[in-house]
């Protein structure tokens, strides 16, 4: 799993559990993208982290592997949305990609084997109360 959005100093609920099994959990991002008072590194992160998920996919040494969030820099031209749909176009068989966050690309969702959208009925967030550790983080 490589995070585009969750911050390494955050105890995200996603961490322990997919240490325990075993699995990889490389945090690159700094915290919520759309916060980043410094774009030029945000973009350089955000390009650090797709080359770390891209090698993992075309390894073909995966069956799974999960670019949380990474909608986010696509549609913000943080990364070449081009290099992931030619990524993901050419993936080997038994590599099964999530590619999560808000507004997945028209090219993204044509070459997705599944793809889900979620809607918010309510949100904290809209409230005004901010993530809390153990639901957000």
């Amino acid at each position: 799993m490589v995070p585009f959005v969750k911050s390494g100093r955050w105890n995200s609920g996603e961490a322990r559990p997919l240490s325990t099994l075993g699995a990889g959990w490389h945090v690159m991002a700094q915290g919520f993208a759309w916060e980043a008072t410094d774009l030029g590194r945000s973009a350089a992160t955000a390009r650090s982290a797709w080359d770390l998920a891209r090698r993992a996919i075309v390894s073909g040494d995966f069956d799974l592997i999960v670019p949380d969030g990474a909608t986010y820099p696509i549609n913000w031209a943080r990364m070449e949305e081009a290099d992931v749909f030619a990524v993901i176009s050419r993936r080997p068989a038994k590599a099964n990609v999530i590619i999560t966050g808000r507004d997945a690309p028209a090219n993204l969702v044509a070459v997705a084997n599944t793809v889900s959208e979620m809607s918010t009925l309510r949100h904290t967030l809209d409230a005004g109360i901010g993530a809390e550790l153990g639901m957000d983080l």
